[in-house]
């Protein structure tokens, strides 16, 4: 059996895979399906919490944003990578309601379960006999060695039959009804962690509007993350209220009382004495007991409307759904970078989810393509890979160095990222931040291609070597090794052939070459000195300008190219120790803030990690 490694981009065999083994990582080569326990038997871990029942909520987010993906029309790229349908969950739905108001009959159940009679009747000592059948007297008057004496009017008998009565517990119905009690059970955890999930989105948006105006957080994130939810809030024509909080934990309240009540049924003499193996692939039938009895005909309706919530799923729909989850996750990843992209950073995309371009006044294109469920995406001149992937990675030095050499970056689900770095990115419907995260990881592509422009060398001919020191280096520098020039500072003014001819002119060296190769000197410097000028005057109109806002620098602003900050939006640009580049926001009003509660809008990283 072959499998494709997404990491690598290479087919490996079975026995090359690790022991601990990402999910989304491997598929089969010859179908590109992910491998999962389902259809990959295997001792090794495979990291596929994501699937576990408690994560159901996280489950369907996914699967919903996949459907809108894929269904998007050409240039089309309004899918919103955050939670949906809010206003669905807030209150309890049928089934719970139906749940909550027939609760008691498993109750009742439990307390007086249905059961089988059984019935044995066999001969022991007189002394040990609890119950005596009718057809004991007759036994024994045929029975006379079961005698121990006699006399005219009576016997005494020594042995006597005893009748033992075993009530049976262990029946479908019983079995059925634990079975019940448990699905429910499973299926409440998923919805309580739903709404703790929905709570703390919703506390987020709170105290976004709250501190959208003061300085205890930069508001350019908070702006972005109030757009972002209110995209979700008008989903549906959504408008979030104030008490959608005291719906949601009226709500929560009864479903944890529902939720202690079925914990007390599990504690039960009843919970233990079924059949736990014979419950492990028990399916609804109708019996005279589910269908007459006055309580034990709810827990076939119960039956049927918990699955209408959550079907038992067969083998072949349980590895459809996980298909469905990790390519869910792989959309929602697009649809994280395109939002970044066109509503975040302002690029025109044109395309699909699958294939697009994306244009921007000043930034380079940005390109995504997609081949077995790896991204490519090229920035200027840079290109990576984008595996999504549905565990937390080993951040360890190996892992991001290997990483590193495949040209690879991980998108990754987490409920709590912790230690991100450039080959790592934690993304999570849930977490409006994931925009931010994504943007950072972004920007430094695009920062490091704004960086190469403004560094850009030109060459210039090897002739002109000992006459450049004539050209005026205030906003020049030359390199006489390799042949180049390059801008370090704002070019304020044009510069003048005939001043810096003339200065040529009165050195010795130049003075002692002949006529034709004074005229050739001159004609070179003459062709430098104009690429300088056309040069400069595209280094001011094209890409001296602030990074963030977009405002054009003028010479005022810039003291050397590799340290600009602008009067706009206070965005300063830092390459001073050369392989860093820094990104922040230099305002004082601003200085309490930790770096990372700019977002994207603080980004600092050593060009090599590229």
């Amino acid at each position: 059996m072959m499998l494709f490694d997404r990491y690598t981009g290479k087919t490996v065999s079975e026995n090359e895979i690790p022991n601990q083994i990402d999910f989304g990582r491997y598929c089969f080569a010859d179908n590109g399906k992910d491998i999962t326990y389902s259809n990959f038997p295997t001792n090794k871990a495979i990291k596929q919490d994501l699937l576990l029942d408690k994560n159901k909520s996280i489950q369907d987010i996914l699967i919903d944003i996949a459907v809108d993906v894929e269904k998007s029309k050409q240039n089309e790229f309004s899918v919103v990578p955050l939670i949906r349908r809010i206003k669905n969950k807030l209150n309890l739905n049928e089934f719970e309601k139906f749940l909550l108001d027939k609760l008691f009959h498993l109750e009742e159940i439990f307390r007086v379960p249905h059961y089988l009679l059984h019935r044995e009747i066999e001969k022991v000592h007189v002394s040990k006999a609890k119950r005596i059948p009718s057809k004991s007297y007759q036994y024994l008057a045929s029975h006379t060695e079961d005698w121990v004496h006699k006399s005219i009017v009576s016997f005494k008998p020594s042995r006597i039959l005893h009748e033992e009565l075993d009530l049976n517990l262990d029946i479908y119905e019983n079995q059925l009804c634990v079975t019940l009690v448990q699905r429910c059970l499973v299926y409440l955890n998923s919805r309580l962690k739903e709404i703790q999930d929905i709570k703390s989105f919703l506390n987020e948006y709170e105290k976004l509007l709250k501190n959208r105006n003061d300085q205890k957080s930069w508001y350019k994130k908070t702006e972005r993350n109030l757009r972002l939810i209110g995209a979700v809030y008008d989903d549906e024509n959504y408008r979030g209220s104030s008490q959608d909080g005291a719906t949601l934990s009226e709500t929560e309240n009864v479903l944890n009382q529902i939720q202690k009540r079925l914990q007390l049924l599990q504690k039960s003499d009843l919970f233990d004495l079924v059949n736990k193996r014979a419950m492990q692939s028990i399916t609804l039938k109708n019996t005279n007991v589910l269908v007459n009895h006055k309580h034990y005909r709810y827990v076939k309706t119960l039956w049927i409307e918990l699955d209408k919530v959550k079907p038992e799923n067969t083998d072949s729909e349980k590895l459809k759904h996980e298909q469905d989850v990790i390519n869910g996750l792989r959309q929602y990843a697009k649809s994280i970078i395109t939002y970044t992209l066109n509503d975040t950073l302002d690029f025109e995309l044109k395309g699909t989810y699958q294939r697009f371009s994306g244009e921007h006044l000043f930034y380079d294109t940005v390109e995504l393509k997609e081949d077995k469920n790896v991204f490519k995406i090229r920035i200027g001149r840079f290109e990576k890979r984008i595996i999504v992937i549905a565990n937390e990675p080993e951040n360890t030095r190996e892992q991001i160095e290997f990483l590193k050499k495949n040209n690879t970056c991980l998108f990754y689900y987490s409920e709590n990222p912790v230690n991100e770095t450039l080959q790592t990115i934690s993304i999570n419907p849930l977490d409006p931040d994931s925009i931010e995260r994504a943007g950072a990881f972004i920007k430094k592509f695009l920062l490091s291609s704004y960086n190469e422009n403004l560094k850009r060398s030109y060459k210039f001919p090897q002739l002109l070597r000992d006459y450049v020191k004539y050209i005026p280096h205030s906003q020049v520098s030359f390199n006489t090794s390799d042949y180049t020039f390059s801008f370090h500072s704002y070019p304020k003014s044009e510069l003048k052939v005939d001043e810096i001819r003339i200065q040529i002119e009165t050195d010795t060296l130049f003075a002692k070459k002949s006529r034709p190769d004074k005229d050739n000197i001159i004609k070179e410097l003459s062709n430098v000195i104009s690429e300088i000028n056309q040069r400069a005057e595209e280094l001011k109109n094209t890409y001296l300008h602030c990074f963030c806002c977009g405002t054009t620098f003028q010479s005022y602003n810039i003291t050397e190219l590799n340290y600009m900050k602008c009067s706009s939006c206070n965005a300063l640009y830092d390459n001073s120790s050369e392989k860093e580049i820094t990104l922040k926001i230099d305002d004082v009003r601003y200085s309490s803030l930790a770096n990372k509660e700019f977002g994207m809008d603080y980004i600092s990283f050593n060009t090599q990690e590229l």
